[in-house]
């Protein structure tokens, strides 16, 4: 597609001075700025979502999405207005000390609270940290380049940061926060599609679009009711929301979980599908956390582990450890058998049991895809390794 200059000149070829030329391209900006908006609430109403429509633009115009936010202007504009008008945003910088003060989290950010662990607040700080390249000693520095992205909460007098949590907990008491914050009105649908689109790039975040997407299930069940038409069912569910519908199936037993449990791994807030999936057995018929005196006992020895874990440790690594911790309490909880010495091997995506009498193997996948078949082959083949 070809790229349209700028005009310097007018229709009689007169040279126009800079201020004419800047103010013509804004003009051009506003028009072209409006004519998105009403493309997109167009191809909305034909079913589409703003995510299809993105996913079908080049890299250089999907780049416009992201390239005012990493701009740095004073002001920018994005697309967060009611169907998605351009709404302006202005730089605002907060000092260190003053960041917890004057920012809170917007209800529409995707990340949950209390899932946030310790652990993952210093893994924050991790991330904004860097090696002064200027000085002689290597010495490390704090820097937030990235501003987040806030509306201004009236009642609380604060920022309400909806993209952007872990840049703020990482800059606490360590360096000054970039944030970018509109006074207009935003809805919480717009909200939530910015900081769900700005966190495609974490790969597991289990738990925080598990919110998301049971509160969008049960708005859908309500307008059911109110239609008086029977509730719908996963599949049809799943359809409606445009995921998998065992990723949704996955959200829902994993509800069964308690929190207390979840909150005392070292970084929930990392959980991916593979180590959801082998808590939810653990919670239903017959589960053995199901045990209330269990579950206390196994949450105690969680919460020792964390005070002796590594901050360096990589999150997903800590919470594969902190789980082979909990089951390790598990089987040490159930009763001897001096008949029965079935053993098990780790599969993340299920079990794989053996009966040492019959050489039986009990094999339970929680998720059938490529991976999960690829690795319980390797796991098979670990099997018939250890006993030749």
């Amino acid at each position: 597609m070809a790229k349209r200059g700028i005009n310097k000149t007018n229709n009689l070829g007169v040279e126009l001075d800079e201020s004419t030329v800047r103010r013509n391209a804004v003009s051009e900006v506003k028009v072209i700025a409006d004519r998105l908006s009403n493309a997109i609430n167009a191809a909305e109403k034909t079913g589409m979502s703003f995510d299809d429509v993105v996913a079908q633009l080049t890299p250089d115009q999907k780049a416009i999405f992201e390239k005012e936010v990493k701009s740095g202007a004073q002001t920018i504009h994005l697309p967060l207005g009611r169907d998605f008008r351009m709404i302006p945003f202005e730089l605002h910088e907060i000092p260190p000390d003053e960041i917890e003060e004057k920012t809170c989290l917007h209800a529409a950010n995707i990340r949950v609270l209390k899932y946030f662990s310790d652990f993952d607040k210093q893994k924050c700080k991790e991330m904004l940290k860097l090696t002064d390249p200027n000085g002689k000693e290597n010495k490390e520095v704090y820097v937030n380049t990235t501003p987040t992205l806030a509306t201004w909460d009236k009642k609380k007098e604060q920022f309400a940061i909806f993209d952007g949590l872990r840049r703020r907990f990482g800059a606490m008491g360590q360096c000054p926060l970039k944030v970018y914050v509109t006074k207009e009105s935003i809805t919480h649908f717009h909200a939530q599609l910015a900081s769900d689109k700005n966190n495609d790039h974490l790969t597991n975040g289990f738990l925080d679009r598990r919110e998301m997407y049971i509160s969008k299930v049960n708005s859908l069940q309500h307008q059911q009711q109110l239609s008086s038409e029977p509730e719908l069912s996963e599949r049809a569910l799943a359809k409606k929301l445009g995921i998998h519908k065992m990723l949704l199936s996955a959200y829902l037993k994993s509800k069964a979980i308690p929190d207390e449990l979840l909150i005392a791994l070292p970084s929930p807030t990392t959980l991916g599908r593979p180590l959801i999936s082998k808590l939810i057995p653990l919670f239903g018929e017959g589960g053995e956390l199901n045990d209330g005196k269990l579950l206390a006992k196994c949450i105690t020895v969680l919460k020792e582990f964390n005070k002796s874990l590594d901050l360096n440790t990589n999150p997903d690594t800590a919470n594969k450890k902190a789980i082979e911790k909990l089951f390790k309490v598990i089987t040490e909880s159930r009763p001897k058998d001096e008949d029965s010495k079935d053993s098990s091997i780790p599969y993340d995506y299920g079990s794989i049991s053996r009966s040492s009498k019959t050489n039986e193997v009990n094999i339970t996948i929680n998720d059938l895809n490529t991976t999960s078949v690829k690795e319980l082959m390797k796991a098979l083949q670990g099997m018939l390794s250890s006993d030749s």
